[in-house]
């Protein structure tokens, strides 16, 4: 795939030119490190050989491909899409236009599961599990947990069943289909969940990596952005054990209101808001 640079051919450093020209031109936002992501997963080699390498030549066949993967970016769907997986904790996790992508912010959440986890709350759900991520990451740290992962799309449990695969985690995490709690087959102890919580205002206002090529239903939260958490709380005193823990990713402006919306139903909770690295409410955790 790749040579000495020959008369004629187009180099690595001229191929990464070309294709953050035409991503800039596209307004994508991050130009130069996604020519490089997507030049180095076309030849299957890491970012830091591909930089060191940049005077080698491309065969005609490898340009034309990498051609077609700069295209497909200059349209605006996700690296992630093109390539086919995400980074996420620290593990490999595939996707595809059936899930949404997992953010590095989700981390967070993560976290704090994991931190709830090893103080012994167990049974742990996640709810809405998408790709699988979270529930991966927290399996694959907690070497002896099982773990139910429900959601609403069976697609989206195909796509997080080959993540489970991929991480040699199907005896521990148990694939539910269904809406919220409702395929648990136990009260559980530790509940942590990403649901849609975009308002449509949002959702109108997203970039075009989000409204074109993610799915809908991973985002929106209804009106305010509100309505899943609503629902998940008004359905979860039957599917708690006492004193359970409940972590869930929310937005910005959201931790107030779901800190009203929980007291509804535990009015003797006690709740905290974790912050991601911008500052930014990120994680409210709540112990019924």
């Amino acid at each position: 795939m790749m040579a000495e640079a020959a008369s004629g051919r187009v180099t690595v450093r001229e191929a990464l030119r070309l294709a953050n020209f035409v991503l800039r031109e596209a307004q994508v936002e991050t130009p130069r490190l996604d020519a490089e992501v997507l030049l180095a997963h076309h030849l299957g080699i890491t970012r830091s050989r591909l930089l060191a390498r940049l005077d080698f030549a491309l065969d005609l066949e490898t340009e034309d491909g990498y051609h077609a993967l700069v295209e497909r970016r200059s349209l605006h769907e996700p690296v992630a899409y093109i390539i086919g997986y995400k980074e996420f904790y620290g593990l490999k996790i595939e996707v595809d236009r059936r899930v949404p992508i997992p953010r590095p912010e989700t981390e967070i959440l993560v976290e704090v599961g994991l931190a709830s986890a090893r103080r012994g709350k167990s049974p742990v759900v996640e709810v809405g599990t998408g790709s699988g991520a979270v529930a991966v990451a927290l399996a694959v740290n907690l070497s002896q947990a099982e773990i139910y992962a429900t959601d609403l799309s069976p697609a989206a449990l195909e796509v997080a069943e080959e993540n489970c695969r991929r991480h040699n985690l199907l005896d521990r995490i148990f694939l539910l289909e269904g809406d919220l709690w409702e395929p648990l087959p136990e009260p559980v102890a530790l509940v942590v969940a990403n649901l849609p919580y975009l308002s449509r205002h949002e959702l109108e206002e997203a970039p075009p990596e989000v409204a074109k090529y993610e799915p809908r239903q991973a985002f929106d939260g209804g009106l305010n952005g509100l309505d899943h958490y609503r629902r998940l709380f008004a359905q979860a005193p039957s599917h708690l054990l006492p004193r359970a823990d409940i972590c869930l990713e929310v937005g910005a402006s959201q931790a107030q209101a779901i800190n009203g919306i929980a007291r509804e139903q535990f009015p003797q909770a006690k709740v905290a808001v974790i912050k991601d690295l911008a500052g930014l409410d990120r994680v409210v955790f709540i112990t019924t």
